[in-house]
């Protein structure tokens, strides 16, 4: 009997601790923008409202350059590209109905659902000039949403928990050995030893906005940094390849285009690669026309450095 007494005290306490903990977390999430913390934020998503009032090809520009925005929050501010600081006010939901259609969207394409309590909104107070913020940040859980004035949503995540998350990933990833020469690039069949990766890793990775159904590889290295090789689908469905180097951390040092179609009314020009054991990578550009022999237009040399990064040599 006293057994039993002792295991359901034992048991109580276990709860008890368990519901302290995940009440922390909650709260903490919940005031995470007032947090002495400083917390890097990580894109993860832009999605943006059919916007007519403005050229496809000037939209799209302002797409490519928002995705380079860096946040980072600390103590009811957030800093912008490093060097903007601007204030921060939590107050009442009073999102535009243009913003919460953003909002909605995003949620759905991140696949994502929420409880009230989760969710925190805040207003800058001094609106920064570049990227053409407006006045609402919404907090839900590990995830921030920032909006323009010109219906374009920005996802951001916790940087941590996606290198975390990655991390987990590598850790499973089939392994390929160097040299490599053009593998897993000129044959769809060899696409099955890759591993699919959420979307939301694009923008981690420096990717571009067309980007989707990333796969990655890994490839064993002797030096002290990661190597992956990640495989991508454009706007068009043609696939590209990458090489990634990446710190024990797992922050992205470099990346590479060491795969590529450019598609030609008659033939398309392919970029083909290879990789030797002392980490040479040789490019070349070669032009495949219907009816007539390849032509090669370019060769490029690459070296990876110590510290990681890809390097052009002669």
């Amino acid at each position: 009997m006293l057994k039993i007494i002792n295991r359901s005290i034992f048991l109580f306490l276990c709860c008890f601790f368990a519901l302290q903990v995940n009440a922390n977390q909650v709260k903490n999430n919940a005031n995470i923008l007032l947090s002495q913390e400083t917390i890097k934020w990580q894109l993860v998503a832009i999605d943006h409202l059919s916007n007519e009032s403005i050229e496809p090809e000037i939209f799209h520009n302002q797409l490519k350059k928002i995705k380079s925005i860096v946040i980072k929050s600390a103590k009811d501010k957030l800093i912008i590209d490093e060097t903007h600081s601007v204030n921060l006010n939590q107050t009442p939901d009073d999102l535009s109905p243009a913003n919460q259609r953003l909002l909605n969207n995003i949620l759905e394409k991140l696949n994502l659902t929420y409880q009230q309590q989760d969710y925190q909104h805040y207003t800058i107070n001094t609106l920064p000039t570049f990227y053409d913020l407006n006045q609402s940040v919404v907090v839900i859980s590990n995830y921030l949403f920032l909006f323009t004035n010109n219906e374009i949503v920005l996802a951001f995540k916790i940087k941590q928990e996606i290198q975390h998350e990655l991390a987990n990933i590598e850790s499973k990833l089939n392994l390929t050995h160097l040299p490599l020469n053009n593998r897993y690039w000129s044959s769809e069949n060899e696409l099955g030893v890759f591993t699919p990766i959420n979307n939301q890793f694009n923008y981690f990775f420096k990717g571009n906005i067309e980007e989707s159904d990333l796969m990655l590889l890994k490839i064993k290295s002797n030096k002290k940094i990661k190597l992956l090789l990640l495989f991508t689908y454009n706007e068009n469905s043609s696939g590209n390849l990458s090489l990634i180097s990446l710190t024990n951390d797992f922050d992205v040092i470099d990346r590479l285009e060491i795969g590529e179609i450019y598609e030609l009314e008659d033939g398309g020009i392919i970029t083909e690669y290879s990789i030797d054991a002392n980490y040479l990578i040789t490019l070349n550009q070669v032009e495949h026309r219907n009816n007539q022999s390849p032509k090669l237009l370019s060769k490029t040399y690459y070296k990876m450095n110590e510290e990681g990064r890809f390097i052009q040599v002669q």
